[in-house]
């Protein structure tokens, strides 16, 4: 039995590993992680850089408006409060494919303040082109709780340029009082998806690492967190956990094309962003004090096959100086992937593997050790989605043939 499900397990493999690997086509959103302007720690309005709104009383902030929940990327958030009517941002954006389908994602939470005149409840409504993706109600999710997540699927109504817009309303009057709420937003991503329609979708957040937004000039370092010692609260990434193997040393960010981090030359693979990180640490094959980048996948069917696929590569370096040793992949805590030491080229490499859905939900988890100062995982367009259910029973098929073929031949 064991002989059997290896080799069905490898059968599955060959066939659906031959399969495309997809990639998702980002749309670039201006200042996604509305970390400019930068410096305004409290509520002061301000024109938030990339956008246009209707009214004055929006802004970005690390506190003040923002004074509950964990931020979800980097220091700052964008506001939009109601001081009577609705508020909106809004911005332009182009090249939609009316034939395609979208994904917007999003980080909101509301203002944890409450009185005769105020509430921590937002309605606010999402946008693109004039067609409504959605109205939502949400609450303060209070302490240092995550912020709500918002995914939305859909189909451009035109292929010109499109207003993705979102609007805070003013809630019912109570008492003969406005009710006043200021809606915190954070790490906007919109992409194309890059399987075919009828692939039931499971949602990785921030797949291809463009919420945390541009890097500065000529793309920089864009390190999250440089320093050892560094607050919890400032080393965010939208949807995803980073843990530098508990030394306290990782700097772990997103860098766009002209990068050190990729050469200087090798393009990112998909959008503005990939991932990287920078660790000295000591060699460890399995233990806990890997750097991990980390997201737990939901909507999963049990027993159900998926495709995994990613683009990686190591920070380049004289004789691979900068590799990391030991890289892997896990989903479920099931290993689809080991290097012994993570390969660079002058591009990265895109992979797609499958696995076998042990639970409706489970952890997706990249690591990877180092025995030398300075090296760097890369990653970018991370995808998962359903196997068509005929060619996973076409693999089992084949699976079964081979299987058989190798007792007739004993």
């Amino acid at each position: 039995m064991k002989t059997l499900l290896i080799t069905l397990m490898a059968a599955l493999a060959l066939l659906l590993g031959a399969q495309h690997t997809f990639a998702l086509q980002s749309v670039y959103i201006n200042n996604a992680s509305f970390e400019s302007p930068a410096g305004n720690p409290d509520w002061t309005y301000s024109q938030v850089t990339g956008w246009n709104s209707n009214m004055p009383y929006v802004g970005v902030c690390a506190s003040g408006f923002a004074d509950n929940g964990q931020r979800p990327d980097k220091t700052q958030v964008a506001f939009l409060f109601t001081f009577g009517g609705t508020v909106n941002i809004r911005q332009s954006i182009s090249g939609l494919d009316p034939a395609k389908k979208y994904c917007l994602q999003f980080w909101h939470n509301a203002r944890n303040y409450t009185d005769l005149y105020n509430t921590n409840i937002c309605i606010f409504d999402v946008t693109c082109g004039g067609l409504t993706l959605g109205t939502i109600t949400n609450s303060a999710v209070g302490g240092a709780n995550p912020y709500h997540f918002a995914n939305f699927i859909f189909t451009p109504a035109n292929s010109g340029a499109n207003d993705l817009r979102i609007r805070n309303f003013r809630l019912p009057d109570v008492g003969g009082n406005g009710q006043l709420s200021a809606l915190l937003l954070d790490g906007i991503t919109l992409f194309q998806l890059g399987h075919s329609a009828t692939v039931p979708e499971i949602v990785v957040k921030n797949p291809s690492f463009e919420a945390s937004g541009e890097q500065g000039p000529g793309g920089g370092w864009g390190f999250i967190n440089v320093t050892a010692g560094w607050a919890p609260l400032n080393d965010v990434m939208a949807g995803w956990t980073y843990y530098d193997g508990g030394y306290n040393n990782g700097a772990f960010g997103t860098g766009t094309n002209g990068s050190p981090f990729f050469g200087g030359w090798v393009p990112v693979p998909e959008g503005q962003s990939a991932f990287m990180d920078n660790k000295s640490e000591f060699w460890y094959g399995n233990s806990s004090k890997q750097t991990m980048l980390k997201q737990t996948i939901n909507g999963l069917t049990a027993d159900a096959w998926y495709y995994l696929s990613y683009n990686y590569q190591a920070r380049p370096g004289v004789n691979n100086m900068y590799s990391p040793s030991n890289f892997t992949v896990k989903i479920g805590g099931v290993e689809v992937q080991r290097d012994a030491q993570m390969p660079w080229g002058n591009t990265f490499f895109p992979t797609t593997v499958t696995f076998k859905a042990s639970a409706t939900s489970m952890e997706l988890v990249f690591g990877t050790s180092n025995s030398v100062d300075g090296c760097s995982m890369c990653l970018d367009d991370v995808e998962i989605w359903q196997v068509p259910e005929p060619l996973a029973l076409s693999a089992l098929g084949l699976g079964l043939a081979a299987w058989l073929a190798g007792r007739r031949a004993r």
